[in-house]
């Protein structure tokens, strides 16, 4: 439990990583589904911790599973959490899961699956600025009947067949 904050990392280079290569959970005590089947329940409680007010820059990643996984829980998103100057060659590009306040800035999403390059659901107060893609067939998949307030900026849609499906 506690709260985790004022995290600040920055020029970091990773190559071949197993899943992803940013990675916020909240269902990280679940058992993972080699060990028996997962318990997707959590309860929140004085034991939950809390993960906020983090910055995250100049992040290099080729190779990984997903570029960026974020999940909170709906009754704690995860908050505030800063990424700029990201380059990530990865399968997944991004995926934000009872979030709020994240912003990405100035990255490249170099991933192999483009339906879509980045995955919203239940998302509050994101903002995506200058996001670069070689390509992709949808760039932004959104739902959760909580989202709101998504601002996009200086994102060229010209490499994308749809840019979003709700």
């Amino acid at each position: 439990g506690g709260v985790v904050e004022h995290i600040y990392a920055k020029n970091i280079y990773m190559k071949d990583i197993a899943q992803e290569a940013i990675f916020f959970d909240m269902y990280y005590f679940v058992k993972f589904a080699t060990d028996s089947p997962r318990d997707e329940r959590p309860v929140v409680n004085e034991g939950t911790p809390i993960f906020r007010n983090m910055k995250f820059e100049n992040i290099v990643c080729i190779g990984a599973n997903k570029g960026i996984f974020v999940r909170g829980l709906p009754e704690m998103p995860i908050e505030n959490i800063q990424m700029e100057n990201l380059t990530l060659q990865s399968e997944i590009g991004a995926e934000l899961i009872d979030a709020k306040g994240i912003s990405i800035k100035n990255t490249v999403f170099n991933c192999e699956k483009t339906k879509p390059v980045i995955s919203i659901s239940n998302g509050l107060q994101l903002s995506f600025e200058s996001i670069q893609y070689p390509n992709a067939d949808l760039l932004f998949s959104i739902g959760g009947d909580r989202t709101q307030g998504i601002k996009l900026k200086n994102i060229d849609f010209s490499k994308t067949k749809n840019k979003a499906v709700f």
